[in-house]
């Protein structure tokens, strides 16, 4: 076990940041924890799965965790459930991620190369700059967590088509379904990797039809059980603003390749043009490692054959890296205006998280390559050289750290959109709001008396009203699908106000009992379904051995 004790210890100077008590200041840092906050309020009043912020855009409600990845904020929870402060359950989320993400790389490194070589692979995996940069410059939550998965998915991958591990499969589908809730862009280039590995794997080593089915229902399976997330966000999409909006045009962040090989440390944000104030630097080490790996490639397949299944791996990562850098230069910008799906990548430099996971595999084959005597001294080169280029990358932006009371005084803050540019608003809205209402529906005049009550577990509203006419009410609540409006008991029809796209009811004259509760959509009540239904599957086919064992064993007794 000395390459988990090795990982710890290393991982320690560039978690010290997070000793200190208290959440710190970065670009999405305050805005993943006041989600979080929201996210444990919505469960503890019933919501599940939660989707909605009901006091959230200053009460008029939104639906920000329909569209953004769950699985950090769900983590947060359990963590916070146990006593955590809220700051402290992200924090401790970041420590995990960070030392996980390394034991899986290490993992999935083994399947081809020596301890040592792999070791090295996952010291780097982690020593990236953009792993430092994600950690305490942007503090991009869903990020963070995609880096644990990633390596796992390529583990599950490796060991069923090249070690012929039938249980692999299982884990196949926990890592992609896990990629899908920790971060929607994360996901997107993290699976397409590993579906090019996949297709490349069963070109060179031709595994049979089965096996190549079985990856299929693997990568459906998890589908499934990421389903009660992805449908209804689909779905839903047509809901809100994002599906018009893009938050950020990419054209204005491609790095230049100059600030791919150094650009300067620094905490300020992703402008246009190339004096972006945060670094966009895949890492010296990383680019020593890549030509080394490559050079060492160039002779080995000049003087002898390439036979080893490392050496067939290998063009196909340096492929990969190669396109990706391509990507990330704006020569690539005709192929991002026609690919629409790609531009969701919203920064072009995002790609430097498929660069993070393909250096660590030329590491490893560098020093699988080189001779029994020199591995140990080429070992602690690449690693101290790591270390060395990332030493001032481990801080964060300031040194003052604030309780969460902190984050839930700053009301604009605490009670505005979490998101970028309100992108989460529904269509039906045309405004943003900056304060509460200060009565729960629009004045109206027919309204001769009104009296708010005490809402019931799962309510949002409870209005007792005395209405003079029949007329419309406008309540101070944006309007969505999930809310179900009743009156005196009687389930009645609403629909978006015109103006502003307020929730809005018609109501009779006399005395009314309006309430408003939140529920699922039909096509969230069947993704939900599946995602149990699936999570069955996953359950049966994990135990699915023991079960056989077991049946034979009493058979035999039974003889």
């Amino acid at each position: 076990m000395f390459y988990l004790f090795f990982l710890l210890v290393s991982s320690l100077p560039a978690l010290k940041s997070l000793f200190s008590p208290g959440f710190f200041d970065s670009f999405d840092g305050g805005f993943h924890l006041v989600r979080l906050i929201h996210f444990y309020n919505e469960i503890t009043q019933g919501q599940f799965p939660v989707r909605f912020g009901t006091q959230m855009a200053f009460g008029f409600g939104y639906p920000v965790f329909n569209f953004f990845y769950p699985l950090v904020y769900y983590l947060g929870s359990l963590i916070h459930f146990f006593g955590f402060s809220f700051g402290s359950s992200l924090k401790l989320i970041i420590a995990a991620s960070f030392i996980l993400s390394a034991i899986f790389c290490y993992h999935w490194l083994r399947q081809y190369f020596n301890s040592i070589a792999s070791l090295a692979g996952a010291f780097l995996y982690i020593y990236s700059p953009y792993r430092f940069s994600v950690n305490f410059v942007s503090t991009s939550m869903g990020t963070i967590l995609a880096f644990v998965f990633a390596p796992l998915l390529m583990l599950g991958i490796t060991k069923y088509l090249i070690k012929k591990n039938k249980s692999s499969l299982s884990l196949i589908s926990i890592s992609t379904s896990l990629l899908l809730l920790s971060h929607n862009v994360s996901a997107m280039i993290f699976i397409s990797i590993a579906v090019f590995y996949i297709n490349y794997l069963i070109i060179i080593f031709r595994p049979n039809f089965r096996q190549i089915k079985n990856i299929i229902y693997s990568l459906i399976l998890a589908f499934g059980l990421a389903s009660f997330f992805i449908i209804p966000m689909v779905h839903d999409l047509k809901y809100v603003k994002l599906s018009s909006n893009i938050a950020f045009n990419y054209f204005d962040h491609f790095p230049t390749f100059k600030q791919l090989i150094y650009s300067p440390w620094g905490y300020g944000s992703s402008i246009t043009g190339p004096n972006d104030k945060e670094s966009f630097q895949i890492g010296i080490a990383q680019w020593f490692i890549l030509g080394f790996s490559t050079f060492l490639f160039f002779i080995k397949s000049i003087t002898q054959k390439i036979k080893s299944n490392t050496d067939k791996i290998f063009p196909f990562f340096l492929f990969a890296f190669l396109i990706t850098i391509f990507f990330m230069l704006s020569e690539s910008n005709l192929i991002w205006q026609h690919l629409k799906i790609i531009q969701q990548i919203q920064y072009p430099w995002r790609l430097l998280m498929a660069t993070t996971l393909i250096t660590p595999f030329f590491t490893a084959w560098a020093i699988d390559n080189l001779k029994k005597n020199f591995r140990p001294f080429f070992f602690l080169f690449i690693t101290l050289l790591a270390f060395y280029c990332n030493r001032n990358h481990f801080l964060t932006p300031n040194f003052y750290r604030y309780p969460d009371q902190h984050y839930i005084e700053n009301q604009n803050l605490f009670y505005g959109s979490t998101d970028i540019a309100w992108e989460s608003r529904p269509i039906w809205s045309n405004f943003t709001p900056n304060k509460f209402p200060q009565t729960p529906f629009i004045t109206n005049p027919d309204i001769l008396k009104y009296q708010i009550l005490k809402p019931k577990p799962g309510q949002r509203l409870n209005l007792q009203t005395d209405t003079q006419n029949p007329t419309t009410l406008t309540l101070n609540q944006y309007y969505y699908p999930n809310w179900l409006v009743k009156n005196n008991n009687q389930v009645i029809n609403s629909y978006p106000d015109p103006q502003n796209g307020l929730l809005t009811i018609d109501v009779p004259q006399g005395s009314n009992n309006i309430t408003i509760n939140y529920q699922s959509t039909p096509v969230q009540n069947i993704s939900n379904y599946i995602s149990l239904i699936s999570f069955a599957i996953l359950i049966f086919l994990i135990l699915k051995p023991r079960i056989r064992t077991t049946l034979f064993s009493s058979a035999k007794i039974s003889s």
